[in-house]
């Protein structure tokens, strides 16, 4: 769930609030539950890390964003590695962890190195359609490529963007082009 500010931090703080607190219930039900059942609240409770996440993002909170996304993805490594038909949520995980390093700042070589893991774990069974598959490696490429920019690394960055252009979907390709 996403909460846009217009201009009413109230509804922000209160969804915020009300998204620990149902994080809080959460981990108070994991205390009751045996070892075979933990599974399915641990992934729930990544799930809120997430939302949590989402929420900081949307707000310029890069930092906290960046954190919630961390704790988010060990538990659902944790979780969700043994089964290979989760793997598409650990690559969209990976690369939304490179969006919020890329954000802040002298975190660039975090972000590089989570959209690479972003791409060495995208394929195309998981993502199926072309369009879908190839958006999400145009987006790690080009992440990759923003980070070695700001880092000065020029020849590495053109490196990538050719690569994402090499990948770009049809639809994306006019989005940064004036008509």
């Amino acid at each position: 769930m996403y909460l846009k500010r217009n201009g009413d931090t109230n509804k922000y703080d209160d969804a915020l609030s009300a998204y620990k607190k149902c994080q809080n219930i959460k981990k108070e039900i994991l205390k009751d539950h045996s070892d075979d059942d933990k599974k399915g609240t641990l992934i729930s409770i990544a799930e809120s890390y997430e939302d949590i996440a989402n929420m900081y993002m949307k707000e310029m909170y890069f930092q906290k964003a960046t954190e919630h996304s961390k704790i988010s993805l060990k538990l659902k490594i944790n979780y969700l590695c043994k089964d290979k038909d989760n793997h598409s949520l650990l690559a969209l995980l990976y690369k939304k962890l490179g969006h919020g390093y890329l954000c802040q700042i002298n975190m660039n070589e975090e972000a590089i190195e989570s959209f690479q893991k972003a791409v060495g774990i995208i394929d195309v069974a998981t993502f199926g359609t072309d369009d879908e598959y190839h958006s999400h490696f145009f987006d790690c490429y080009e992440g990759i490529g923003i980070g070695y920019n700001t880092l000065g690394k020029y020849a590495n960055s053109l490196e990538w963007y050719r690569k994402a252009l090499y990948t770009t979907p049809y639809k994306k390709q006019h989005h940064w082009r004036r008509e």
